[in-house]
């Protein structure tokens, strides 16, 4: 471009690119002038933050961690995914049991010092058409023992806890449930069981079942999952016995959020 001849100094132009970035350093000067605290007034005495709170340098210990595949759960599909293993958790009984959820219906006892796998549990079998596992967050979600599972005498003696999907239909008269206003699709069912030795391990009794309550969802996702009690209460404290429920949205999609 020519620079226009209008009797005055011609000053060179600037590229619009820089006139911006200083008008925007300005900018930001003046908003910095009047948010900051320091600036335009007589200094202060600051005070000194350490950069770095830790002032040697942090040593490695030489322990390693290794992950050892040492059981496999048996398949519940001819076809991928050939199990849907959801939790895994002990009794807190010392026994030294782990036992693990598979979303299909069931429950695996695992030996862990030799991997060995026994049913604890088959949902599927014990609910029968009532049972829902028909899609990848429903059907058996998560389990939990009580902590007074091993001790003689106590209300939650050999007592597991389960949450998993479950028809509108099965539903029990009497049993909680805790709906919304909306049309249900399914429920989300937590039920207690009694255990029983059964030679060298466990087994549920089927027969023992329990309902607790309800919970409605309208859609297929997002649904009642984790139980847990607190591991920490101990006895005579006001959370010991008490169990922890985590609960979805039911689906917050394609609403955002959950209109619900």
């Amino acid at each position: 471009m020519q620079e226009e001849d209008t009797g005055r100094e011609a000053r060179p132009r600037l590229p619009r690119r820089r006139l911006v970035q200083a008008g925007l350093a300005g900018l930001g000067g003046l908003a910095a002038a009047r948010l900051l605290p320091g600036v335009g007034r007589p200094a202060r005495a600051a005070t000194v933050v350490t950069p770095d709170p830790l002032k040697a340098a942090i040593q490695r210990s030489g322990i390693a961690v290794k992950i050892v595949e040492f059981s496999t759960p048996p398949r519940t599909s001819e076809t991928r995914p050939y199990a849907l293993l959801n939790f895994l958790y002990h009794a807190g009984d010392g026994s030294g049991w782990l036992f693990a959820n598979d979303s299909r219906g069931k429950i695996w006892l695992i030996n862990r010092t030799t991997g060995a796998v026994q049913q604890l549990l088959d949902l599927q079998l014990a609910r029968g058409s009532a049972f829902l596992d028909d899609g990848l967050q429903m059907g058996l979600r998560s389990f939990a023992f009580h902590p007074d599972f091993a001790r003689s005498g106590r209300p939650g003696h050999r007592k597991l806890y389960t949450v998993s999907t479950e028809t509108v239909a099965s539903r029990p008269s009497g049993v909680r449930l805790f709906s919304g206003p909306f049309e249900a699709l399914f429920h989300d069912v937590l039920a207690e069981w009694s255990v029983y030795p059964t030679g060298p391990a466990l087994r549920v009794k089927s027969s023992s079942r329990r309902e607790v309550l309800r919970i409605a969802q309208y859609k297929r996702d997002h649904n009642t999952d984790q139980l847990m009690f607190d591991p920490n209460a101990q006895p005579g404290t006001s959370n010991y016995g008490k169990l922890f429920i985590g609960i979805g949205d039911g689906g917050n999609n394609p609403e955002h959020p959950d209109p619900y």
